[in-house]
């Protein structure tokens, strides 16, 4: 960030760090300094470090969200869902902040209201013309994420939960119409798959990575961020990972991949 007239960005982001590494359970802290600029200067904000404010915006939501409730929670979580889609997915991931880490810790807070909004986040007993059992893959995807958090590699623990996130892959993008399908039958089990093969992609440098990032980048402009958490399959945590992938002592960048966030402004 280049001029700090608003925020002092960096210093902000030690502590944003310091919070989440102080022990083993992650504290999003949200500083008061940063609450008085979203309620008299946010537009100013944006303008000088857009990625930072987002990060902002989201606990500043999710405070409200909590404390208050109501129509407010409901005014805040728009401003989340438009300010995201502001940016593609990998430019929020690349970013130094930990958006989709935030998104991932409070996803607890969003649940189907009702059987129908169940039926269709959970997809519990559908299969169709994709051939997937969209219930039993959403127990493998949260085996496999967990899994994935606790460092454990292949050959460690073999549930059977990552090959049946790649058969599920594989029926979708190999079969005819496999696409179309799963986005009917199940569009957030679609959404973690794109997600799981964004993943798979990066950690490969494959040259399929550009087409599973556009077709996550559509599916996340069409779903709402709160029906996304709400959903209970792991995409945040994949997101999150993903995202981890270009962090560290020293940032490994996946071609143009952080060359993207700062014409975007978020270092």
């Amino acid at each position: 960030v280049g001029t700090d007239r608003v925020l002092r960005w960096d210093d902000l982001y030690s502590v944003v760090i310091s919070n989440l590494r102080a022990s083993d359970r992650m504290e999003f802290v949200l500083p008061d300094t940063v609450v008085h600029v979203l309620t008299d200067r946010i537009s100013e904000a944006f303008d000088e470090c857009p990625l930072g404010t987002l990060y902002f915006i989201i606990l500043y939501a999710y405070d409200v969200i909590t404390q208050r409730g109501g129509g407010d929670a409901v005014w805040h979580a728009e401003i989340i869902k438009v300010t995201l889609r502001r940016f593609p997915f990998f430019v929020i991931a690349a970013a130094r902040w930990p958006t989709f880490h935030a998104l991932d810790h409070f996803s607890f807070l969003h649940r189907p209201q009702n059987p129908s909004a169940a039926k269709k986040t959970l997809c519990e007993g559908v299969q169709g013309s994709s051939g997937i059992e969209w219930g039993g893959l959403m127990r493998a995807a949260t085996m496999w994420s967990n899994d994935q958090l606790l460092g454990l590699e292949p050959g460690d623990h073999d549930s059977g939960a990552g090959g049946a996130i790649k058969a599920a892959a594989d029926a979708v993008y190999k079969n005819a119409g496999g696409n179309d399908a799963a986005q009917e039958e199940c569009p957030f089990g679609f959404l973690f798959l794109c997600t799981t093969q964004v993943l798979a992609s990066a950690l490969r440098l494959t040259g399929s990575f550009e087409g599973w990032a556009r077709a996550l980048d559509r599916m996340m402009s069409e779903l709402p961020f709160f029906a996304i958490s709400g959903s209970q399959w792991p995409t945040f945590r994949m997101l999150a990972m993903f995202s981890s992938l270009s962090k560290g002592d020293e940032a490994a960048a996946l071609g143009a991949f952080q060359a993207d966030v700062h014409r975007w402004g978020g270092a």
